[in-house]
This record gives structure tokens, C-alpha cells and sequence, in this order.
């Protein structure tokens, strides 16, 4: 497919090895899948180069060490490398519940458009029927979680299904608005930055209700979702990237 995934990371060595059991099929179908490591490793990464030969792994690596920050600048770093015409931006820990996501999402974007599936926030200290969901992600059921309301509080373990996060979208599209503002460096306002900027520039927004992502975090990540800070990335970020693979 005429597709890169960008998937930005930091630190989430073991939630990305879960999720790309359940994604590995899917990410092969992609011309390539860029993954790039915010922080400096010494050794770990070419295991996903060398154990899914299936799949076009580009990895590059930060070589500055530094705390967590918004992805955005990464993200960035991602769209300017990719070899595809449509890039579509995915967390590590995100697993893809419809099997036919990539797929789905693809066939519905073209240059008058970018699309988005549903995606549902889940704690991953959530206990149901004393089963965990992080263990059994692809049991979940759908429908049993569209009985849990989107609300803005810490009382509760679920946030969706809503039509949010992995966007699929021309890559001249994102360049056309200078893709995804770089002024965010706590987690929260890049998402719906971006789809704000490429729907005021003409470009509409493609909901595809089959797609359904699940995003699996800690408690603490869970409650920081609702906290935004405002605060200018620094711009020489992006030379410190090598790729390793």
C-alpha cells in the first residue's frame, strides 16, 4: 500500500512489543514504518528489524538524551522522512481491534480528505470480571464499551469509543498546513491541532466507524490526558535524529 506509519516513541519498549503481536499483519501491508525512538538505546531495536522481516522497518534514533515531551516534533521529523504519499500516525501501545484498519483507513483518504476511526482509552489497571483487558485486548467487546459515557474525570477507567488519535493523510496535505505545530510538550492539543488546520484549509474529515483502535495507558497517563501545557519545543530537535536500520 501507497502508505507510511509513523509511529513516534519514547520509552515504550514493552507496550510497543505487545501491540505489534496483535498489529504485525496489518503493519505489513505499509511500504514502510517509520519508527522513531526519542531517546538514545545502545541495543534492542534491530530485534523488531530481524523478527518481522515481514514488515519495512526505517528506525531512527534521538541521540540527546531528554524527559518526555509531546510528540509533535517527532511526528514532524516522521512526515518529513516518509517515502509514501499517505502517511498515517499511530502510538506504539496502540493495538488495532478492526483487523482491516490500515486498510480501511487508506481506501478512504484521498486528496480532498483525511480520514480517523474510533479509538477508546483504556487504564491498563482496568479489571473486569476479574479478566484483564490489557491481557485480552482483542476479546474486548465493542459494544459493551459503548455503554461506558465519554466524561472528563478521573472516577472512570474508559474514555470512548470517540473519533480521535491515527489520522491518515496525504503527506502533501500535512505540508500544506506545516503539519503538526511543534507548541505542545505535555501530552494533549497536537491531535486536534492538526485536524483544526487541515479542515480550515479545505480538507474534510472522513469518519470511519469500522476502524476502532484501542490505546492501552498507566494510570497517571490516564489522568494527564486532560492536562494541557503550552510550550514552545526546541527547533534544533530535529537534527538529532540518526537512523540505525
Amino acid at each position: 500500500m501507497n502508505v507510511s506509519l509513523i509511529i513516534p516513541y519514547y520509552k515504550k519498549y514493552n507496550e510497543f512489543q505487545k501491540s505489534l503481536e496483535f498489529n504485525k499483519c496489518q503493519y505489513s501491508l505499509a511500504q514502510e514504518v517509520i519508527l522513531i525512538v526519542d531517546h538514545p538505546v545502545v541495543e534492542g531495536f534491530s530485534f523488531f528489524k530481524k523478527n518481522y522481516p515481514e514488515i519495512n522497518f526505517r528506525i531512527f534514533v534521538n541521540q540527546t538524551e531528554h524527559s518526555w515531551r509531546n510528540p509533535s516534533v517527532v511526528i514532524n521529523f516522521g512526515i518529513s522522512q516518509c517515502k509514501s504519499n499517505y502517511c498515517i500516525i499511530i502510538s506504539p501501545e496502540t493495538i488495532l481491534l478492526e483487523p482491516n484498519s490500515i486498510k480501511l483507513l487508506i481506501e478512504n483518504t484521498n486528496e480532498n480528505n483525511f480520514s480517523v476511526g474510533r479509538i477508546i482509552f483504556l487504564r491498563n489497571d482496568l479489571n473486569f470480571e476479574n479478566n484483564s483487558f490489557i491481557n485480552k485486548p482483542l476479546e474486548i467487546n465493542c459494544e459493551l464499551l459503548k455503554l461506558f459515557k465519554y466524561r472528563n474525570t478521573r472516577k472512570h477507567y474508559i474514555i470512548g469509543p470517540v473519533y480521535y488519535g491515527s489520522i491518515c493523510c496525504s503527506k502533501k496535505n500535512l505540508n500544506k498546513v506545516n503539519n503538526y505545530t511543534e507548541d505542545f510538550t505535555n501530552w494533549g492539543g497536537e491531535d486536534d491541532d492538526i485536524r483544526n488546520k487541515l479542515i480550515k484549509s479545505g480538507i474534510t474529515c472522513n469518519k470511519i466507524p469500522e476502524v476502532c483502535l484501542l490505546h492501552v495507558e498507566t494510570p497517571d497517563e490516564f489522568e494527564n490526558r486532560f492536562k494541557i501545557n503550552s510550550k514552545k519545543n526546541n527547533d534544533n530537535i530535529i537534527n538529532n535524529f540518526v537512523e540505525i536500520v
